[in-house]
């Protein structure tokens, strides 16, 4: 079973202050305008991209 996760560079304390939503929403349109306040990744694997990554779109 493959889990993903959204991971913040900046810590634990600015997720409560962020969207999920708007997070998925970034990767869903691969928005290069996002790059650099968070990456996704897969825990499983340990694979990890910036929103704009031309990769195969994570399963939520």
């Amino acid at each position: 079973m493959t889990t993903n996760a959204i991971l913040t560079q900046e810590g634990t304390t600015e997720l409560a202050a962020c969207n999920n939503h708007n997070w998925w929403d970034a990767v869903l349109a691969r928005d290069g305008n996002r790059d650099g306040e968070f990456v996704f990744a897969v825990s499983t694997t340990g694979v990890y991209c910036r929103p704009s990554c031309p990769a195969k779109r994570p399963r939520r």
